[in-house]
């Protein structure tokens, strides 16, 4: 069964998706997230035209986001696969 979710810790999306689609399977868990953008709860673009600002704000959101569902981008190699 996929469960697809916004976690409350993130902004909701922009369109109509979800953050992340979770797969449970043989007692692991397969999190296949969305892409994310640097846009804030109110619709406006977070930092300007700095990306950096851009990216941490995203990163973080991929962290809360990983958390809500008790996983962590620091967890043993393997277990995050880039697409």
């Amino acid at each position: 069964m996929v469960i697809f979710d916004n976690p409350a810790t993130v902004p909701a999306p922009v369109g109509r998706y979800s953050h992340v689609a979770r797969t449970d399977l043989y007692g692991k868990a397969i999190l296949q997230l969305s892409g994310q953008v640097a846009i804030d709860a109110d619709g406006n673009i977070v930092g300007g035209n700095d990306m950096a600002a851009q990216a941490e704000y995203i990163m973080d959101n991929i962290t809360a986001i990983l958390a809500a569902n008790r996983a962590s981008a620091k967890s043993r190699r393997g277990d995050i696969m880039p697409c």
